[in-house]
């Protein structure tokens, strides 16, 4: 089963489209339809122009052929005022621009095509007065035609040539800052390998430094407890004295080094829970309080109260023990001389769960001090000249063997009234052994409201265990 919670970070690498060709194809694309729009728009008001052009010089056409007429017939010789007609063509050609010619059929012309010489330089139109014998023609060259369409037509231009710049410029600006993003996220992800590959490097140096440090530990203590134990000779109280002492140090530096080890494996997402089975809760308990004797000793009251009845429940036994130890590890280091600690095992608050609570009554924590104390190696007494010792690893590491298990730990605490801490497991199906529900049975008949309870009494120099069941019995 592997960790759910893992801290190594995966580091991507570099996306296949890099976000600066996407920019600049975006703006490339932009140029080639705001520029093939433009050309089309640019040729439909052409021919409208030209087209304008021809409408304009046809009407310029027929009505100087209606008012040659006129003065014809305004005549009493039937002819036409050459002078009158050559004021109206001033008027009616205010510019100059078209070039207007009157032929008359009956002299025996004939009459002029619209299409003159160079008809790609010039436009032309005819007019005529049916019944007069009159045409006319009208011609203009295609520059002065289209004057106003070219005037039109290179602001257009120009506008467009802003709007490009502009957008290129645009373009450039942004390929900048994308290029710059791209340099700072590539040192970033380059400096995030470097961390990566640091951290698997430190992580492996742990593991190799850990178990270098076991092997010597491991026979330290092994060879305390023989002269302890006389195998060596004869050993005076003073010296007892003495190797329990080592054998205390050394069984503290080794459970560091065992979370330091848990660490790494946390950290490789390489911890897994090796021996899942049905485990009973009063068993362990009783255990873990047995095992937390001696610090309790002379400081403060340790108590065990297991509910009646509890099923056994699915768990990693060694993982389970681990998380308790941790718990009651905290609560006796930060509970003050007389106070107390206890572990109450009894059915959850969710369906088919076993909850594990170790409450003390010591200094207690603030909402923030409890975020900061479930984080590696930090705690919530960050002063160099704090009373406790620690190295951060042990609460933790027991929310996450926690999570390991698929269950939950809950941390409830209050400035000046204590921690309360909930280690709530799943059940299983089938009940304790047979011992178990006899020793339950006895005690609901005797009214007991726990199966057992130890207590440590205060300022004494060895702990006596008082079983309630059993009666008082010497340091065990």
């Amino acid at each position: 089963m592997r960790s759910p919670l893992p801290i190594r970070t995966r580091v991507s690498g570099q996306p296949a489209v890099r976000p600066t060709f996407l920019v600049g194809l975006l703006i490339a694309w932009t140029l080639v339809t705001l520029w093939s729009g433009f050309a089309a728009l640019v040729i439909e008001e052409y021919h409208d122009a030209l087209n304008q052009a021809g409408v304009e010089l046809t009407a310029v056409a027929e009505a100087y052929a209606r008012y040659a007429a006129l003065l014809r017939r305004q005549s009493t010789a039937n002819t036409i005022d050459v002078n009158e007609l050559a004021d109206f063509r001033r008027i009616l050609v205010s510019r100059g621009s078209v070039q207007l010619s009157l032929h008359k059929a009956d002299e025996g012309r004939s009459t002029i095509s619209t299409v003159p010489e160079k008809s790609d330089e010039y436009l032309a139109a005819s007019g005529r007065v049916p019944g007069s014998g009159l045409t006319t023609m009208a011609q203009i060259s295609r520059i002065n035609a289209l004057a106003e369409w070219w005037h039109g037509t290179w602001i257009e231009l120009v506008g467009m040539l802003v709007v490009s710049f502009g957008m290129i410029a645009l373009g450039m600006v942004l390929v900048g800052q994308l290029r710059r993003r791209e340099a700072a996220q590539s040192a970033t992800l380059s400096a995030m390998r470097a961390a990566e590959t640091a951290n698997l490097a430190k992580s492996q140096f742990l593991a190799n430094l850990g178990h270098e440090l076991r092997t010597p530990l491991s026979s330290i203590i092994g060879f305390a407890e023989m002269v302890n134990e006389g195998h060596a000779g004869p050993v005076r109280p003073k010296q007892v004295e003495y190797i329990g002492i080592i054998q205390e140090s050394g069984k503290q530096l080794l459970t560091i080094v065992n979370d330091v080890l848990d660490l790494v494996k946390i950290e490789t997402g390489d911890i897994e829970l090796c021996d899942v089975r049905p485990v009973d809760p009063r068993a362990i308990s009783q255990g873990c309080i047995t095992t937390m004797l001696r610090r309790a000793a002379g400081k403060l009251r340790l108590s065990l109260n297991v509910e009646p009845g509890l099923l056994e429940i699915n768990a990693d036994a060694a993982r389970l023990r681990q998380i308790l130890l941790k718990l009651l590890d905290n609560a006796i280091k930060f509970t003050p001389a007389g106070g107390a600690v206890e572990l109450r095992v009894c059915a959850g608050s969710g369906s088919g769960t076993v909850a594990f609570i170790v409450s003390d009554n010591g200094p207690g924590m603030s909402p923030d001090e409890i975020e900061i104390a479930a984080k590696l190696f930090r705690q919530a007494d960050s002063n160099p000249s704090r009373l406790h010792n620690g190295n951060g690893l042990g609460l933790p590491l027991a929310i996450h063997l926690t999570k390991l298990h698929g269950d939950t730990l809950s941390i409830d605490s209050e400035r000046g009234r204590g921690t309360r801490s909930q280690c709530s497991c799943r059940r299983h199906s089938t009940r304790s052994r047979v011992s178990n529900r006899q020793r339950t049975r006895e005690n609901i008949a005797k009214g007991a409201e726990t199966l057992v309870s130890y207590d440590v009494e205060v300022a004494l120099p060895a702990a006596r265990v008082v079983d309630k069941d059993a009666g008082t019995r010497g340091p065990g």
